[in-house]
């Protein structure tokens, strides 16, 4: 069957919001709306064999002769086996609501039965051959169209674009550009309306409907997509100090804070990650009474000086928490939990992060060339969505040459009141929100 399609895109100013003091970049963020209209290629039947009796073996009998009438039309229809389905099959005592109480009145037996037709014409010699079949009902009648997939990845990109251009259009008249994406969040909600009832578009006439004649009006069915699109908003001083509008860093903004201190003497640190820029180490402890202080300390290569990293911003960061029992199925589970996800609605983090009895280091550092970031993924080791946090500092701050404010640590590898800090008054710390 030919498609038509016949779009419609829209997008929807949520907001712009510039944050300079609380770690988070300037953005932009829009809505996005994508419309096709298509012709739908399917039908979708939903049938209901009820009946009742005396008896519950004339009633199971009974019910037998008319499921086997239905599906008996719908192969002479020649509905596609594979598409046929019978389903919640069942039989008991039947029961009435009757002078504000419920009485028994025989046995029922039902069946739901469900079928698809890509073939429109038969709609009519289906409908009136039901029709002629006692205890049979029609529950609905709804379009599909068989490429719906496709059809709606297709319309989420277009939504996407058009929230793309909606949020260019805004920068630009504020004499600024939109960078990176920070955000991507899809409406699911908008799909639920891809499926249109026949009875909608069925034709009414005054004169009695032949078994030949078709009193259908497909019509076209709507697949929309909608789209939350949160972009990084660069203005002219950004794109001044970077060079290059394609990489965007936001020296206002602060990514990290860390102070020059490098590891004591006595400290063991261990290797995290070393390029032609930096060496990052750790130095943990591993009891309560351990004199080391906890730190993830970096030597900057160019000015042969070290750094201790005290605390990371939020931006663009994914927060996991420690695996389940199920999750960990065939695998040792940690000895230490944790649940990072609390973090997200704070504007900074404490570094190395604590757990439940311990303090937690990145075990991976890559470098993302395009954003201008080290990300630093902590617990990656874990195969396991949701299992990973990750961190980004941007590298021009962390190579650069400005101070920040010194955090209180204790020296210890326990929480101190600055962790407490990092979460909201009523919220609880970082291990105890574990899923169990």
């Amino acid at each position: 069957m030919k498609r038509t399609i016949l779009c419609t895109m829209t997008a929807i100013l949520c907001g712009v919001t510039a944050w300079a003091d609380d770690g988070r970049p300037p953005q932009v963020m829009v809505f996005g709306t994508a419309t096709n209209e298509v012709a739908p290629d399917m039908m979708l039947w939903s049938l209901a064999v009820t009946n009742t009796g005396e008896t519950l073996e004339k009633v199971a009998h009974r019910h037998t002769e008319v499921v086997a009438a239905v599906l008996t039309l719908l192969k002479d229809a020649q509905v596609p086996e594979e598409t046929l389905q019978t389903a919640r099959m069942e039989f008991g005592v039947n029961w009435t609501y009757r002078g504000n109480s419920w009485v028994r009145e025989g046995y029922s037996a039902s069946t739901r039965i469900a079928f698809k037709i890509s073939d429109f014409g038969a709609y009519g010699a289906l409908w009136m051959g039901l029709a002629k079949i006692s205890d049979v009902s029609v529950e609905s009648v709804d379009y599909d169209h068989s490429k719906r997939i496709d059809l709606r990845n297709e319309t989420r990109t277009k939504a996407l674009l058009a929230a793309r251009k909606k949020a260019t259009a805004m920068a630009e008249a504020l004499g600024s550009k939109i960078g990176e994406p920070l955000l991507i969040e899809e409406d699911i909600s908008v799909n639920e309306g891809l499926r249109q009832s026949a009875m909608l578009n069925f034709t009414e006439k005054s004169e009695p409907v032949r078994e030949t004649e078709s009193a259908l009006a497909p019509g076209t069915i709507p697949i929309r997509a909608r789209v939350k699109v949160a972009f990084r908003l660069v203005t002219v001083a950004d794109r001044a100090a970077t060079g290059n509008a394609s990489r965007v860093i936001f020296p206002s903004v602060a990514s990290v804070m860390y102070t020059h201190a490098g590891p004591a003497r006595g400290d063991e640190p261990s290797l995290v990650h070393e390029d032609d820029a930096i060496r990052m180490v750790a130095v943990g402890c591993s009891t309560a009474q351990s004199s080391g202080t906890p730190g993830l300390y970096v030597l900057r290569k160019d000015r042969e000086d070290w750094i201790r990293i005290e605390r990371v911003s939020t931006r663009a960061a994914v927060f996991g928490r420690s695996p389940t029992a199920d999750e960990a199925q065939g695998h040792k589970l940690p000895s230490v939990a944790w649940d990072y996800r609390p973090l997200a609605k704070r504007n900074w983090v404490q570094v190395p992060l604590p757990t439940s009895g311990s303090v937690n280091f990145p075990d991976q550092v890559e470098k993302d060339a395009v954003g201008g970031d080290y990300l630093l993924h902590f617990n990656s080791s874990w195969k396991i969505e949701g299992v990973r946090t990750t961190l980004r500092v941007r590298i021009s701050e962390l190579l650069g040459s400005r101070d920040r404010q010194p955090l209180d640590t204790h020296g210890s590898c326990w929480p101190s009141p600055s962790q407490r800090d990092m979460l909201a008054p009523n919220e609880a710390m970082p291990w105890q929100a574990v899923e169990s």
